[in-house]
C-alpha cells in the first residue's frame, strides 16, 4: 500500500491522473500511460533505444518526459520511465486464423526490427550474450546437477552439437531475445509496435527467429492439425523475413539445431526453478522437435 501511495504521489508530478493498475511486477498502467520502475542505467537505456528506434521507423512507445524535462525520474530512491500506450492488442493464436497472411507479416516486421537494431547498435550499448557459452556453462551444469535425469547427456550432445560447431558462424547483432506476440500489439490487421526491450541483448539473430516459433507450438505438438498449421506458419515467416532480411545458407541449416537447444534452455530453467510440471513439458517439445528435425 505505501508503494502505491508512492506511485501515486509520483504520477502527480507528471501531471496524470486515473486509477493506478499492476500489470506485472514493477509496471503499472495508468490511463492510456504504461509507468515502468527499475534501475537508473536500464532505464536510461530503455529510453534511449526507444527514441533511436522511433527514429527509424520503428512503432515504439513514445517516451513522457517528466515536467523537469527528465526521461527517468527518480523517487524514495527509485527509478520511474513514464510512456504513452500503444494502440491495439495481441494475436492470442495462429490456429484460428489466416495463419500463412499473419506468419509472412510478422516475418517481415521482425525483419525490420532487425534491420533497425543494426543500424543504431554503434549507438546504444548492450551486454553481449552468447547463447553457445549459456549452453556449455549454466544450462549443461543444470542437467548435469540433476543427473540428466530428464534429458540424458547423449540427447543433450547430439542435439547441440551441430549448433556449437557453427554458432561463431552465424550473423550477430542486438536482438529483442524474448520475441512473441505478448510482446508484439496489431491494430486490426496492422502491426502497431513492440513493447519489453529488457532482456535484449547483443547475440545471433537467428536465436529470435527460433524462439518466436518454437513458443508458438508449445500444447500444441500432440495435435497433428496444429502441428501442419505451424509448419505452414513456419514456412510463411521465413519467407516474410527474407523478403527483407536475407537468411544465410548457414542459418537456414542451423534452424532445426537452434529450436532443439531453445527447449533444452527452457527445460534446464525450469529444472533450477524447482518446476518439474513444466520441466516434463518442455521435454515433450523437445522430443518432438528432435524427432522433426
Amino acid at each position: 500500500m505505501m508503494e502505491g501511495n508512492n506511485i501515486n504521489r509520483l504520477i502527480e508530478l507528471w501531471g496524470i491522473s486515473g486509477e493506478l493498475i499492476e500489470i506485472q511486477h514493477s509496471v503499472w498502467r495508468v490511463g492510456q500511460y504504461i509507468l515502468k520502475s527499475g534501475s537508473k542505467s536500464a532505464l536510461e537505456r530503455n529510453a534511449h533505444l526507444l527514441t533511436l528506434l522511433k527514429a527509424e521507423g520503428i512503432p515504439v512507445a513514445e517516451i513522457v518526459p517528466a515536467p523537469s524535462g527528465e526521461l527517468v525520474l527518480e523517487q524514495d530512491n527509485k527509478y520511474y520511465l513514464m510512456t504513452k500506450c500503444l494502440p491495439g492488442g495481441h494475436i492470442e493464436s495462429i490456429y484460428d486464423a489466416d495463419y500463412k497472411t499473419i506468419g509472412y507479416k510478422t516475418g517481415e516486421t521482425v525483419a525490420l526490427l532487425h534491420r533497425a537494431f543494426r543500424n543504431i547498435e554503434n549507438d546504444v550499448s548492450f551486454s553481449r550474450n552468447s547463447f553457445d557459452q549459456e549452453l556449455r556453462g549454466w544450462i549443461y551444469q543444470t542437467l548435469e546437477k540433476d543427473g540428466w535425469q530428464i534429458i540424458s547427456k547423449a540427447e543433450f550432445d547430439n542435439s547441440s552439437s551441430t549448433l556449437l560447431e557453427h554458432y561463431d558462424k552465424l550473423p550477430s547483432q542486438i536482438i529483442h531475445r524474448d520475441m512473441h506476440y505478448g510482446n508484439m500489439l496489431f491494430d486490426g490487421d496492422t502491426f502497431s509496435g513492440y513493447i519489453d526491450f529488457d532482456l535484449s541483448k547483443y547475440d545471433v539473430r537467428l536465436f529470435d527467429l527460433c524462439y518466436f516459433l518454437i513458443g508458438l507450438l508449445v500444447g500444441h505438438e500432440n495435435q497433428p492439425h496444429d502441428v501442419a498449421i505451424w509448419r505452414g506458419f513456419k514456412d510463411a515467416f521465413l519467407a516474410g523475413y527474407e523478403n527483407t532480411e536475407e537468411l544465410s545458407a548457414i542459418e537456414k541449416e542451423c534452424i532445426p539445431y537452434m529450436m532443439v537447444c531453445i527447449e533444452i534452455l527452457f527445460v534446464a530453467f525450469f529444472i533450477r526453478e524447482k518446476k518439474p510440471e513444466f520441466a516434463d513439458s518442455a521435454v515433450k517439445l523437445y522430443r518432438f522437435i528432435s524427432r522433426c528435425r
